[in-house]
């Protein structure tokens, strides 16, 4: 059989290529050989899709124009194309199909995915149907669905037909539980009891479509008619949206125009007016545009609250004919006024100002030179990769740096109040039991390259899942890890171990015939290797850099334990620690006290996490078995 290992992985790898050359669009049918079309290209595909209904054939049609396109369809399978989940297709297993009802006005599958062995149920249906399924875990989630309920109905009273989607992510025991009283019901009353089986499963379900919640701003020079033109264009300000328009060059009529638009009493010209007010519906989402003069008036004339506040309420701003120094100021206004985070990106020598001012300097490689790039925290080549840098590597980036916080926190406080329990036994007087060299390299040398590289490449979410859902990029903006009782949490902890770290110790050797060196070295030992285990709780994404620099640290912490207590005979007087790790070593008690001293100390952190992962949402759980599995199936997480 490993003969023909070599050739089966050559087989595999041609299978792709040539997997990989027919999902590749090429509507035009340039560049192929004859001009023929690829037999999985957006136009092929979109002649041969056939569906039960018209909204279904719309749907699939009008999704595979955005690249995710239904490769195949069986009654137990689906094969789909996503561009987010790199070159191969994605296997679904259709586990059931709750078909349409006139009664539910919905209806559902369920999916297992190949990959992870994720179980998602998928609904679609009435607005008003699917709003009643959904379960908001928050007032962001409130406010979410709130929005979404105002913009179905202006889409209806447009004339267009709506529908929600919405998911769920069951758990296998129970949907093998009620999938067997599903297809087990008794003939008499079967469609009854099915219904309600239904409308069982179909509960506490998550509305798929929404955003990240990041508000834009576009600051150019441009006139005012180009700017909105590219606007439209780009999709920064909906067809729908009511335009708010700052266009006053007189300096003491923008008061007024600011206080009559947030009044709500502007007419459509945008002049000022207490007579007649706005006849456009409140809940159709505004966009301010405001050009470079009445900007300058605004901060001469000390109306920048106003304006931020009228700016806040907005989906969008859009600044036209601004000058750099103007530019520069309304990111300072935004980052300063209404304490939020803010990103500027730019391309050209008159964004540098702005890019320098924003907590997040984007620059971007164009024609208009280096100089934004070069000012930038990030460089990028192109502008739609600007959606990874925030989705992704924000993501990660927060989700590194809030643990890493709290576990320096958790590490530094450890070794401390070990020391400090030793004072009550020395009346205070600030001698330490822990030799001076091991005090100096503990953070330098025993415990600082693994939380290093923690932080430069943990994951706690593969990319794909982050791209596909924007709504995880909240987590850093709202600062869902780094809470006031997190770091409680950490320091009651390091308080608990370090008790459990020196008594245990101190009562194993009360009795005995032992020097303080070897006392404070027996801890030293316990320290390191708990440490280590906590730092290893934490690691969601083991990688062969993580696994080394354990071992490496662990390695490297014996033998600089071994070599010091060989080689300094007379060194560090009077702390001299000649052949104390070797006399530790010989006794088998050491080693039981140290094994005790770990477990008891570590213990208590596992059970917490093992309890809190059972109580937290099992979407949360999902996210981590998708992660995993993309680990074992060999997918790149890191780009």
């Amino acid at each position: 059989m490993t003969t023909f290992t070599p050739v089966k992985n050559a087989l595999k790898k041609i299978t792709a290529r040539i997997r990989r050359s027919f999902i590749n669009e090429d509507s035009s049918g340039d560049g192929l050989p004859n001009g023929e079309e690829s037999v999985l290209s957006q136009r092929t595909l979109a002649s041969r899709y056939e569906a039960e209904s018209p909204d279904e054939l719309a749907l699939v049609k009008a999704v595979c124009k955005y690249g995710c396109r239904l490769l195949s369809r069986t009654s137990q399978s689906v094969s789909v194309y996503l561009p987010s989940a790199g070159s191969s297709p994605i296997q679904y297993e259709v586990l059931a199909v709750l078909p349409f009802d006139s009664v539910r006005k919905c209806m559902s599958v369920v999916l297992a995915d190949e990959r992870s062995g994720e179980i998602v149920l998928y609904t679609k249906g009435a607005d008003n149907i699917i709003f009643d399924k959904i379960k908001c875990k928050d007032n962001n989630q409130k406010e979410l669905l709130k929005q979404t309920r105002i913009y179905v109905n202006h889409f209806a009273k447009d004339g267009l037909r709506t529908l929600c989607m919405a998911k769920k992510v069951l758990d296998r025991e129970m949907f093998e539980g009620w999938y067997e009283r599903y297809t087990n019901c008794d003939l008499e009353d079967r469609e009854a009891v099915q219904f309600s089986l239904c409308n069982m499963i179909e509960t506490e379900m998550e509305l798929l479509g929404a955003t990240a919640n990041i508000k834009v701003w576009v600051l150019t020079g441009d006139k005012q008619e180009t700017a909105i033109n590219i606007g439209y264009a780009c999709g920064l300000l909906p067809t729908d949206a009511a335009i708010l328009t700052l266009n006053v060059p007189n300096a003491d009529e923008v008061e007024s125009a600011l206080q009559g638009h947030l009044r709500g009493t502007l007419t459509r010209s945008g002049a000022a007016s207490t007579a007649s007010a706005d006849t456009r519906p409140p809940h159709i989402p505004k966009c301010l545009i405001v050009d470079g003069k009445t900007l300058s008036h605004i901060f001469s004339g000390n109306l920048s609250k106003s304006f931020l506040r009228l700016a806040d309420s907005c989906l969008a701003v859009l600044c036209c004919r601004t000058t750099p120094s103007q530019k520069a100021q309304i990111v300072e206004l935004v980052k300063t006024k209404s304490k939020k985070l803010t990103l500027a990106i730019g391309d050209g020598a008159n964004d540098v100002n702005m890019i320098r001012t924003a907590n997040v300097g984007v620059g971007i490689e164009g024609l208009e030179g280096k100089q934004a790039s070069m000012a930038a925290d990030f460089s990028l080549g192109r502008f739609k990769h600007l959606v990874r840098l925030l989705f992704v590597h924000g993501h990660w980036s927060y989700d590194r740096l809030a643990i890493m916080t709290l576990y320096n926190f958790f590490k530094n406080s450890n070794l401390i109040f070990v020391l400090f329990w030793y004072q009550i036994f020395c009346m205070f007087s600030g001698q330490t039991h822990i030799d001076q060299v091991y005090l100096i390299v503990f953070h330098l040398l025993f415990t600082s390259v693994p939380p290093i590289i923690f932080a430069i490449l943990d994951q706690d979410l593969p990319a794909h899942t982050l791209m596909a859902h924007p709504t995880l990029y909240q987590q850093g903006p709202e600062n869902k890890l780094y809470h006031r009782y997190s770091y409680w949490i950490q320091i009651l902890d390091s308080l608990y171990q370090s008790l459990a770290i020196f008594f245990i110790s101190y009562l194993h050797y009360a009795d005995a015939d032992i020097g303080l060196w070897s006392f404070g070295t027996t801890q030293t030992v316990t320290l390191v290797f708990a440490q280590l285990i906590v730092l290893a709780f934490e690691t969601r994404y083991w990688q062969w850099p993580f696994i080394c620099s354990i071992v490496l640290s662990l390695v490297g912490f014996w033998v600089f334990l071994l070599i010091l207590g060989t080689a300094c005979l007379r060194c560090d007087p009077p702390s001299n620690p000649y052949w104390v790790m070797q006399t530790i070593l010989s006794y088998a008690d050491s080693w039981l006290c140290i094994m005790l001293g770990v477990i008891v100390a570590v213990v208590p952190r596992l059970v917490f996490l093992v309890f809190y992962n059972m109580l937290t949402s099992f979407e949360s759980y999902a996210f981590f078995t998708s992660f995993y599995a993309s680990i074992c199936y060999n997918q790149p997480n890191i780009t």
